[in-house]
């Protein structure tokens, strides 16, 4: 029985989920600025009713969000890059 799965490229995994992380970041941040009840809402719906309201901040400064973009990038590729090396472990 022939496997028919190919490993994945590392790198590309990475840098695809790396990339994806910080568009989802940026849609939050934007969502947070321009509808802030309803992203609160939405996340408390999400999070099985947990509140965030009392801990949520709504005003954040540049350099927080420039320093999430960067942070959530990085943990975005790590991620994706040990995902795709425990996928090509099992491919073999």
């Amino acid at each position: 029985d022939e496997k028919l799965a190919q490993k994945l490229d590392v790198k590309t995994v990475a840098l695809a989920l790396g990339t994806t992380s910080t568009v989802l970041f940026a849609l939050c941040v934007l969502a947070l600025w321009i509808v802030p009840n309803w992203t609160i809402s939405f996340f408390t719906d999400t999070l099985h009713g947990l509140d965030i309201s009392s801990i949520v901040v709504t005003s954040v400064p540049l350099s927080t969000t420039i320093a999430g973009f960067i942070e959530i990038t990085i943990a975005g590729a790590l991620t994706g890059a040990i995902f795709a090396k425990i996928y090509n472990y099992f491919v073999k």
